[in-house]
């Protein structure tokens, strides 16, 4: 099984800027992203293999005491042949309020 994900994985994975934000891959492989959402905490999204099966997740991370990230919360995890969609769903709740952010 190859390690690298699948294009409309990669796609995802790759920078991408708008108005407020900025992903940055956090791999040189280009498995996960993450976007900062406040000053402490982030969104991840990574792609990973699950029973075989190759997955998205999408995790808030918070900063230990030590400074280090820790997965917070619940954690959304989906086929990664459903990314296409959750991204069009996300695209058309930000087109429901106009555009705006």
């Amino acid at each position: 099984m190859s390690t690298q994900p699948p294009a409309s994985v990669q796609a995802c994975a790759s920078p991408r800027s708008n108005d407020d934000c900025i992903v940055r891959p956090m791999s040189e492989g280009g498995t996960s992203s993450q976007i900062e959402i406040n000053k402490r905490e982030r969104l991840q999204c990574e792609w990973d293999i699950r029973h075989g099966k190759p997955v998205v997740r999408i995790l808030r991370l918070k900063p230990t005491a030590d400074g280090t990230m820790r997965a917070a919360g619940p954690q959304i995890e989906f086929a990664d042949r459903h990314l296409p969609g959750v991204i069009a769903m996300l695209q058309d709740l930000q087109g429901s309020q106009g555009g705006a952010a």
